[in-house]
């Protein structure tokens, strides 16, 4: 248990890690799986011993692997771990927003703070086709172990920049890369989703989304150059982050 090669391993919260080591952890078999085969590093794996021979010829040279027992396993973690295989990671350098372009959709969050949600808003981004994920430097992480796990992998396949200037970078993608910057938001001003058409000429799409409590903040509405709004009904007046994340996407990328 204090073996130091087991330390990012040991129950460590995220951020600790992340500022420690520029690592992170994630777990089970399908999030190691597409951790292997995307372009981050794999350190090491963590392996409970019965599942080790399912690994084999899967781990690239110079990835560490480690064994132990269920039990032992369990121990490391800080909790009854039943998914057989943890992995560590290097954490991606950070890049400028233009590493995003080119890019027809880009989905933007000034302020994600549900992890759950943030994982889910990455696994439909990545699985409807959108180019990248644009994030400000406060709110959740998306290298957080329930990021990552409720995201099936797909941090690892969807382009993420983490932004110091949120609004100087959202500004740059409007006025210098022809981006047409789009709030999705609750407000009779808003244009119906089923109505809103891209913008001919323009160099791309990037749909705004708040968090869940408050929505998107005016300042942030008033960047942008439309609104747009998921019609309801039956005396509902919003919907998850994630979930309208994933209806605004959808027909954006249809």
């Amino acid at each position: 248990m204090n073996d130091p090669r087991l330390r990012p391993y040991t129950a460590l919260k995220d951020r600790q890690l992340a500022a420690e080591a520029g690592l992170f952890v994630c777990e089970g078999e399908h999030n190691v799986r597409r951790l292997l085969a995307s372009k981050y590093e794999a350190v090491s794996l963590l392996i409970a011993e019965h599942r080790l021979a399912s690994w084999a010829g899967d781990v690239c040279d110079g990835t560490t692997i480690y064994t132990a027992s269920n039990d032992l396993l369990s121990e490391v973690v800080g909790f009854a771990f039943h998914l057989g295989v943890l992995a560590c990671g290097v954490r991606p350098a950070d890049k400028p927003v233009t590493s995003l372009l080119p890019a027809r959709t880009l989905v933007v969050l000034p302020e994600i703070r549900n992890v759950e949600n943030l994982g889910l808003i990455v696994r439909a981004a990545h699985g409807l086709g959108a180019d990248g994920l644009l994030l400000s430097d406060i709110g959740c992480d998306p290298f957080a172990r329930r990021a990552i796990r409720v995201s099936m992998g797909s941090v690892f396949g969807l382009p993420i920049v983490r932004s110091g200037d949120l609004g100087a970078d959202l500004k740059l993608l409007r006025d210098a890369h022809g981006m047409a910057l789009v709030a999705a938001v609750l407000d009779e001003e808003s244009q119906p989703l089923d109505r809103y058409v891209r913008p001919v000429g323009s160099g791309g799409v990037a749909l705004v989304l708040g968090n869940e409590p408050d929505g998107l903040e005016r300042h942030w509405v008033d960047l942008c150059d439309q609104k747009v709004t998921i019609p309801m009904s039956a005396g509902v007046d919003s919907l998850n982050v994630a979930v309208a994340a994933g209806i605004v996407l959808h027909h954006l990328l249809r």
